[in-house]
This record gives structure tokens, sequence and C-alpha cells, in this order.
């Protein structure tokens, strides 16, 4: 790095070495984007019920909170309300999934969410699996109601997490007795990260 001023205090400057962390969008969810020929957004999320073959309850909703097209976890009832049931173990992920990120550093998973559910019994988790889909490993919960309408995460994930056959996804959990609106998630971004070396010069 040429820092080669009159008013540089560190001269040790013009020697310095340094890496620098570069991002890749890896993927991201584009619901708001893409439609079919006949105008329906298009979502990219594979859906699974963990307690029975049953369809899952994981769906696009198309208002929540002044965002558009959400990720979201619940139904309407005949009145007009929005839940969730009693019971509940639902999971969604990327349909592309698996990745390869043997070679990278790490990735952040970014989202924003909004949450609805009753404290301490029921929960929203992100899970990963680095053996597509084998085994998952929870890294990330919250239960009870957010504080804003949107709450942004990020959550770094390093590379002994990482393999050939990653993936990650969100899973839904609610106990036997009480509910609430449900869970609502948009704007996820998976980066991948590689570390590039900067070479000194003069």
């Amino acid at each position: 790095v040429n820092t080669d001023m009159e008013t540089d205090q560190y001269p040790y400057n013009d020697e310095m070495e340094g890496m620098t962390h570069v991002y890749y969008i890896k993927w991201l969810d584009e619901v708001e984007y893409e439609q079919d020929e006949e105008g329906n957004y298009i979502h990219e999320w594979a859906t699974e019920d963990l307690t029975s073959e049953e369809d899952t309850h994981w769906h696009i909703e198309p208002v929540k909170c002044g965002r558009y097209n959400v990720l979201a976890c619940g139904y309407w009832d005949d009145y007009g309300n929005y839940l969730y049931g009693d019971g509940w173990d639902e999971a969604v992920q990327p349909c592309d999934a698996p990745w390869d990120l043997s070679l990278a550093e790490g990735v952040v998973l970014e989202f924003d969410y909004c949450a609805e559910i009753e404290a301490g019994y029921d929960f929203i988790y992100v899970e990963i699996s680095d053996d597509n889909g084998q085994t998952w490993e929870p890294i990330w919960s919250y239960t009870g109601i957010s504080p804003d309408c949107w709450t942004h995460v990020e959550i770094p994930i390093y590379s002994e997490d990482l393999s050939d056959q990653w993936l990650f996804r969100f899973r839904f959990v609610s106990d036997e007795s009480g509910h609430s609106s449900g869970i609502f998630i948009d704007n996820v971004i998976l980066e991948e990260i590689h570390a590039d070396y900067v070479e000194p010069y003069d």
C-alpha cells in the first residue's frame, strides 16, 4: 500500500501487507422479482413436514408489515386470523442446494424475521447440514415476539462447518398447546467468503 505522503505519520505503512475478504453472493431469495408466465411470483423453497406425510404450512405470504411476498409458516382461519397450530415441526430450505463450499473460508447467512410465537414453548431455528441433509445442527434460534416488526440477522459460519454437500434450512417447532400468529422471513442471502491476499508495493 503506497502511503508516501508528507502528512503520513507512520512510514511503515509503505511496507504494509494486508488481507481483504471478498464476499460473493452464493444464493439470493428473489421471490419479489421473478414471475412465471401467469404473473405468479416464483419461489425456490422446498418444504418438509417432519411429523407426517402431510403438506407443510410454509408458503409465500403476500404482505406482512410493509413487506411483500415473504416466507411464512401459518394459515388463515375462517375468521380472518393468521395462526399456526399445535405440534408443528416443519422445515423449509432452498431448492437448488446442496452447495459445494469446501474451498470457502466461510459464509454469512443473512435474513430478516418477524416472529409472533409463544415465548419459551415455540421456536424458529436455523439449521445447517454438511452431509446433504442426513444430519442437521441448529446454529440460531428465537422464541417470543420480535422487538421490531422486522429484525435483521447475520450469522457467520466458518470453514470447519462447511463441506461440498452443504445445506441450510429454517425449522419451525410448536408445542402441543397455545399458539400465536407465526413466523415470517424475508431477504434471505447466503454470501460466500474468500480471502484474497494483497501483495505489498512501493
